[in-house]
């Protein structure tokens, strides 16, 4: 036999004999391996129907994935039936790394919850203590400085166009509109006289909420006599909204590591659990409450819509350098809707929107490259991320110092040496866009948009050397109005038989939101806030004019206060009096 020939039969030989029957083997090994991948397949199908976070929840693009992509399983397990042993393992996180951890995490807390309806607002029509600016009449105009129209936020001074009630660190007090004392309380407290977190007030018809950082009391005010109610003990943290004819509170009930679990409690599986925030639902007609818990961080800011509650979380730190916030979201039922995760840590309440099933977050991290300023939207309903900008806001190492949102624009201010003012367009919230940015000295911490003559303009308040007011048009250049308004007062003074020329400075109550007063008479805008305790100042804002915010009207104070404005006067409450001065346009 050649040698040729040979070689093709040991080639058929062996292909016969050995390749042929390894993929005989290899087909027996896939067969047998079936029952194997039913199982697997199984497994599966069972996390989906019990709604895994990895399935069922938060996904982000790819462009954000190097900073979140532990996080993005992330949902609300309610833990009615953990002990206390169990829950004490999560009050540190670890990551979850499989389908089986999941499961388990799953057989522990319980089923996930599906999400609540977002709709949960009444049409009996929302009570507020004053009108809105667009259905003011002619020269009154009295609700505090809110965030959101409707959402009324406690104040140290309230009015209902009866009675005018006051609260200062130490003594609460109710005048009837030409100046007579009608109620007076001293207020204990376990500070002394000096309060850290000064008391607030909150008003629904006659129900009268007075709180600070750690107590909520609730009196009935009839016939001019103040009767408790209701008195409710915090750790610390409270705050409130009220909507309609509902309070929410807000606040720290004590540390996790306490023996009692509470009810309808909610961990976000990602925070240092070291605290237990509560949220409470209060009606303030029959007094009927209803309460949910949410093991969380120490440092929470609280935000409201008319559709949504979110309580933010940003005192998780992932790394060194970095961190998260959690921004737990639930409806107006106190039904839970998810957790969405933030890069970075949120300023406050005014860097937090909700606006057609859409949250809106600006924050501010540290991200390989730096200091990073992010835009981030979610979809409520599907509970996922829409977009996210995170280019272009800011200068390398400026952070955010305030943000303001209208229905489709969102105003972020950032500050190092400069104050950048970003307009970005969001109206389609899968594709935000900066549209102008605007550079100047200082930064302003507070800002709030107007239409004043069929255009849009955005007044800034802040700091530069002392503190500032501007206004801005948005315009194609987001054009500064005028220059800025210097917060410092100069006068004379006599000392040693001489005239000195001296400086008197405004404190922090200057830029404060809650201490400002707006009032929008056609195209021109009264401004008010206190210069210090001892000077309150009315400013005039006119657009058009040559300096477009003006000194209108000082007068002078005792104690820090803020001006209400009925049927042509203007309203300052005391500790002892009530000041009482015309209007004048």
């Amino acid at each position: 036999m050649r040698l040729g020939s040979f070689k093709r039969n040991l080639k058929k030989e062996f292909k016969e004999n050995y390749e042929d029957n390894k993929r005989k083997k290899n087909r027996s090994i896939w067969i047998k391996l079936i029952p194997v991948y039913c199982v697997l397949g199984l497994i599966f199908l069972f996390g989906l129907f019990l709604g895994l976070d990895a399935i069922a929840t938060n996904s982000y693009n790819s462009k954000y994935d190097d900073r979140i992509s532990l996080y993005e399983n992330v949902s609300y397990r309610k833990l009615d039936t953990i002990t206390r042993e169990e829950f004490k393992e999560y009050a540190s996180f670890a990551p979850r790394t499989s389908i089986f951890d999941q499961l388990k995490n799953i057989q522990m807390r319980g089923f996930g919850f599906s999400k609540a309806d977002a709709s949960m607002v009444e049409d009996e029509g929302y009570y507020e203590t004053s009108p809105g600016l667009s259905e003011a009449q002619p020269d009154t105009y009295y609700e505090t400085n809110n965030q959101e129209e409707g959402i009324v936020e406690a104040d140290i001074a309230k009015f209902d166009g009866t009675y005018c009630y006051y609260i200062t660190h130490n003594r609460f007090c109710i005048y009837r509109l030409d100046g007579t004392l009608v109620a007076s309380r001293p207020i204990n407290n376990n500070y002394g006289y000096y309060m850290p977190q000064p008391y607030k007030l909150q008003l629904y018809k006659n129900r009268i909420i007075i709180l600070n950082d750690s107590v909520l009391e609730i009196y009935t005010f009839e016939d001019e006599n103040l009767k408790l109610e209701k008195k409710i003990q915090y750790y610390s943290g409270v705050e409130t909204r009220l909507a309609d004819k509902y309070l929410y509170v807000g606040g720290c009930n004590g540390y996790s590591s306490s023996d009692e679990v509470p009810e309808n409690l909610y961990y976000d599986m990602l925070s240092r659990c070291g605290y237990i925030y509560s949220i409470e639902k209060i009606d303030l007609d029959t007094l009927d409450e209803k309460e949910v818990n949410l093991a969380s961080g120490y440092g929470v800011t609280m935000y409201m819509s008319d559709t949504h509650f979110v309580i933010s979380n940003s005192s998780y730190i992932i790394t060194p350098g970095k961190s998260m916030t959690l921004n737990s979201v639930f409806d107006l039922d106190l039904e839970p809707v998810g957790v969405f995760v933030s890069f970075g840590t949120i300023l406050d309440q005014y860097s937090i929107d909700v606006y057609d099933n859409t949250l809106r977050v600006v924050s501010t991290g540290n991200s390989g490259n730096g200091v990073l300023n992010v835009l981030t939207i979610f979809d409520l309903k599907k509970k996922c991320v829409l977009s996210t900008l995170d280019s272009g806001i800011g200068l390398p190492g400026e952070r955010v110092k305030s943000a303001t949102f209208t229905d489709n624009k969102c105003y972020i201010v950032t500050f190092l040496q400069t104050d950048p003012l970003y307009e970005i367009d969001i109206t389609d919230p899968k594709n935000p866009t900066i549209k102008n940015a605007l550079k100047v000295k200082g930064y302003s911490s507070y800002l709030k948009t107007f239409n004043l003559y069929g255009e849009e303009y955005v007044f800034g308040a802040g700091i530069d050397n002392g503190y500032k007011y501007a206004i801005y048009k948005n315009d194609e250049n987001l054009t500064q109005i005028g220059k800025d308004y210097l917060l410092i007062e100069q006068y004379e003074e006599y000392r040693n038989g001489r005239n000195y020329v001296a400086y008197r400075y405004a404190d922090w109550m200057s830029i404060n939101p809650h201490a400002m007063f707006f009032y929008q008479k056609g195209d021109i805008i009264y401004f008010g806030a206190p210069f210090s305790e001892n000077y309150y100042i009315l400013y005039k804002i006119d657009v058009k004019a040559e300096e477009p915010i003006v000194k209108h009207l000082t007068i002078e104070t005792e104690t820090e206060t803020r001006v209400f404005l009925y049927e042509g006067k203007l309203y300052l409450p005391q500790e002892d009096k009530l000041i009482i001065e015309d209007f004048v346009e």
